[in-house]
């Protein structure tokens, strides 16, 4: 004989599950959460290390042209100076959003370099780790958009979570 499930059996068993999706997708950095000034400023600032040290590294590739390792080094110092811009923008402030166009314009450089610099480098000794950085402040781009309000563009898709992202800039080269 089967024993009916009741109400409040049904209840238990919807609130486990969500509970159980939640987690799921936190755990996965599906779900984003409202990012702090603080957290801004520390992404922008991995992005920027990360790329520096790509650009840096760029340079003593063979079979690297010098036109790609100057645009690669000027969009890298651009993304520099605004990242430094956006930590000193938001060190004690309680809403990011005053940072809106320097992290736009962190997005448009970061995708820039992506775009020039990933067709150049596949054939690399050392291209997956170029391409896994790439990807890594790539993907992060959602992130610090989404902190000052904006959502990315479609040609913007975060290859890694967030926090994959930012492990792998903080490793840099």
């Amino acid at each position: 004989m089967k024993r009916p499930v009741t109400l409040r059996g049904r209840r238990s068993l919807l609130r486990a599950t969500t509970a159980l999706m939640g987690a799921v997708l936190l755990a996965g950095g599906l779900v984003a959460c409202e990012a702090t000034p603080s957290q801004l400023a520390t992404d922008v600032q991995l992005i920027s290390a990360g790329i520096s040290s790509f650009a840096g590294s760029l340079g003593k590739q063979v079979g690297i042209s010098d036109g790609l390792v100057a645009k690669v080094t000027k969009y890298a110092k651009q993304v520099s100076d605004d990242a430094a811009a956006v930590s000193a923008a938001t060190s004690g402030l309680t809403n990011a959003t005053d940072t809106t166009g320097l992290v736009k314009e962190i997005a448009s450089c970061v995708q820039a370099i992506a775009d020039v610099a990933l067709p150049q480098i596949k054939g690399l000794a050392n291209a997956s780790l170029y391409v896994s950085l790439i990807d890594a402040a790539v993907s992060l781009l959602p992130t610090i958009l989404a902190a000052v309000g904006l959502t990315a563009a479609p040609s913007a898709a975060a290859i890694y979570a967030p926090t994959e992202a930012r492990l792998i800039l903080a490793r840099k080269l």
